[in-house]
Parts: C-alpha cells; structure tokens; sequence
C-alpha cells in the first residue's frame, strides 16, 4: 500500500529532529513569539511536530516542553523590552504631541485594567500574540505582572499544544486513515451540496422567468 502524503512528510523530517530537534523548537517558538518574525515562523507546527516525535522516542517530552517554553518565553521578553524602551523613547521624543501622549495613556491604561487577560488568552490568537508582550511594554505593565501572566500563558499553550502532537504522534496512523476515509466523504457531501445548489438556482430562474411570461400575457399589460 502506498504511503500517505502525511506519512511521508513526518518521514522526511524525522532526521531534522533526530539531530536537531530542541534547537528547531526553540528557534521556531521564539521567532513566532517576536513580533518581527512572527509572520513567518510556524512555531505551533514545529511544536506539534515535537511532541510528535516524543511519542516516537525520538525526542525527550520534557526537554521539549522546556525548550518550546524557554523560546516562546525569551521572544516574549524580548518584545516586552522594546516596548518599554520603544514607549519611553516614543513618550519623549513627542511629549508636546496630544495624539500620541493620548494613546499611550490608553495603552497604559487597557494593560493596567486588561493586560494580564490578555497576555495569557492572547497565546492562542495567531499573528496577533506576538504584538501583545511589545504593546505590555508601550503601556507600562509592570514587569512583574508580565512575567506572572506570560510564564502562566506560556505553560498552558506550550502543555496543551505539546500534548496535541503527543497524541497526534502515538495515533497519527489511525487519524490518517480516518482523515482519508473523511476526505472522500467530504468530497461527496461538497459535490452532492454543489450540484443541489445549483438545481436550487435553476428552479428558481425558471420560475421567475415562467411568472415575468405569464404577466406580460395578461390583459393591460402593455400600454395602448
């Protein structure tokens, strides 16, 4: 039986994680983590690939676990840091300009009220956690309170998302043959929804076309 796609995908980068695993965690967490790279950094797939091949043994669960951690949480930092520097420079450098003293007021203001909520749900929002631990620093968080809620943030979304590739890596042949069988049927229920969708639309141009007919045959209908 010929190999799945997924099957060689996970075959082809085992060697990369064999070899070079923790650092490709951390690599990838910490640049999905800093809001100049986070664009491009798949570090929750990386991360899910890890506990994937945890529940391989090619990899320690608890040395990745630790190491997603210790990416996500310098990345946080790092950002964090230049918002705090960033913030005070931006504060100085236009202190005579209303708009921009205003904002940051309300930044300091929403992260004063709001920020520990949102540092630790913010995890799960991707493209826009990374820019929550610089706009924490613009608005003055108290470095405490930021570690607290972006250490706590950090262990639930490095846990849960480990633990989705761990069962991911001890059933993946399971849920590939599930996700084929779904697939095709997937691909019948879009068809027949397709192809009903368009009869739908045909009967209800032939009917608007049957009734604007049979108006135009009545008497009166045309001017004279």
């Amino acid at each position: 039986m010929a190999a799945s796609f997924l099957e060689r995908v996970i075959e082809f980068l085992k060697p990369i994680f064999s070899y070079w695993g923790y650092i490709v965690i951390f690599l990838g967490t910490f640049l999905e983590s800093f809001f100049l790279t986070s664009w491009a950094a798949p570090g929750t797939v990386i991360l899910l690939l890890g506990g994937l091949y945890s529940a391989q043994g090619d990899l320690s669960p608890l040395l990745v676990g630790v190491t997603a951690f210790a990416g996500a949480a310098v990345g946080d930092l790092f950002g964090y840091y230049l918002g705090v520097r960033g913030g005070h420079r931006l504060l100085h450098r236009y202190a005579d300009n209303r708009k921009v003293g205003l904002n940051l007021s309300r930044a300091e203001s929403y992260f004063r009220r709001y920020g520990g909520r949102t540092l630790f749900l913010g995890k799960w929002v991707a493209g826009i956690k990374a820019f929550i631990p610089i706009m924490a620093g613009v608005g003055n968080m108290p470095v405490g309170k930021f570690v607290g809620y972006t250490v706590a943030g950090n262990v639930v979304w490095t846990g849960s998302v480990f633990a989705a590739g761990y069962f991911f890596g001890e059933s993946w042949r399971y849920i590939d043959r599930a996700i084929g069988y779904l697939g095709w049927g997937l691909l019948v229920i879009v068809i027949v929804a397709v192809a009903s969708a368009l009869a739908i639309k045909r009967y209800k141009s032939r009917r608007r076309d049957s009734i604007s007919a049979v108006q135009d045959d009545r008497p009166g209908s045309e001017g004279g």
